[in-house]
């Protein structure tokens, strides 16, 4: 309340009480109009579990949403939304449609005809909108970013104008998002959320090419970038940055036909920058110390080691840079982790990043 009174909302409230639909100025009803305030305010941010009443009934108890959304500056009803729609495994599209939907995104502009621009658009784009939609800000956020991965050319200079918009909230409401997922322990929703950070910043989608990461990269031109003798059968992106490491020549060889000098220099530069790390890890538990335990060997030669519910293991990741052979910064990631009761056994394969349940 004292708060309130240092405002410009109660300047104003004083100068015009008819527009805030308050009767006069006497002090008791100043008094209980700004109590109703506050107290509907307080309702809306309980109902969206930012803030909790204490048994009091006076004192506010910040909630974990609470901080999520001040941190990030996000409405309430953002982060009420996350809560209310993500589960343990929230699908990619279900992410992407939420992040479309939030309230942040309200006051995105449709103009005079753009939801036939947005129609046109939509056919051309891999995932689907509701036909009846084209004239809703939040689908036209949608196709911007479809456009965005598909890096399709906007058709008038407003859609750049409006994707610019687009990517200035994006990343904060991710990242909002994420802690969310991550508050609740879902690794695959995380995951997915990650996925669409990476999307937005690349501007490609997961399934393309990494390639296309490069500056001034397109989808034609990626054959290029495979005419290396030195290498045969699935090429993987990590052995094309080793192949063009240190030999300008080679990329100026097999990109000068479509690429000048300056963006030659520049793809070498990208690609010299882009880190290279071997990732390993190991798991120890109270049993694995026992030297009569034997790990299981899956098809394929993979290793893994079964854990149990109500079980402390301990995950140590190491990151190697290839290059020099150092450990990168000496990075040792250790943590404890406490199996759930829920989980009758879960499974971590070792030397690789994929988990089994």
């Amino acid at each position: 309340m004292d708060y309130l009174t240092w405002t410009y909302f109660f300047r104003r409230l004083l100068k015009n009480p008819a527009y805030y639909h308050l009767e006069d100025l006497e002090d008791d009803n100043i008094n209980t109009f700004l109590s109703g305030i506050v107290s509907g305010k307080i309702n809306e941010l309980e109902k969206s579990y930012c803030v909790a009443v204490d048994l009091d009934g006076a004192t506010l108890l910040p909630q974990i949403l609470g901080y999520i959304a001040s941190y990030y500056y996000l409405s309430h009803k953002t982060v009420k939304m996350f809560a209310d729609t993500l589960n343990p495994a929230t699908s990619f599209n279900d992410i992407l449609q939420l992040l479309c939907d939030v309230t942040e995104y309200d006051e995105m502009p449709v103009r005079h005809n753009e939801d036939k621009i947005n129609e046109e658009m939509s056919s051309s784009l891999p995932i689907r909108v509701p036909s009846f939609s084209y004239d809703s800000p939040h689908t036209k956020v949608h196709l911007l970013l479809q456009a965005h991965f598909t890096r399709t050319a906007m058709p008038m200079t407003d859609y750049i104008t409006d994707l610019k918009s687009v990517h200035d909230q994006a990343i904060r409401i991710l990242q909002a998002m994420l802690d969310v997922a991550a508050d609740s322990g879902w690794l695959k929703t995380s995951l997915n959320i990650m996925h669409l950070v990476k999307m937005i910043i690349q501007g490609c989608w997961m399934k393309d090419d990494p390639l296309l990461q490069l500056p001034h990269v397109e989808p034609h031109q990626l054959p290029l970038f495979y005419q290396l003798e030195s290498l045969s059968g699935c090429v993987s992106f990590p052995e094309i940055l080793l192949a063009y490491s240190n030999r300008f020549d080679l990329l100026r060889k097999n990109l000068e036909s479509d690429f000048n000098e300056r963006d030659l220099l520049q793809i070498h530069k990208a690609m010299s920058d882009m880190p290279l790390l071997r990732v390993t890890h190991t798991i120890t538990g109270s049993e694995l110390l026992d030297k009569s335990y034997c790990p299981k060997e899956a098809p394929g030669g993979a290793i893994w080691v079964p854990v149990h519910a109500d079980k402390e293991y301990s995950i140590e990741v190491k990151l190697t840079l290839p290059r020099s052979g150092k450990f990168q910064q000496n990075k040792k990631v250790r943590q404890k982790k406490l199996m759930p009761r829920g989980l009758t056994s879960l499974s971590m394969r070792l030397g690789g990043s994929s988990w089994g349940r």
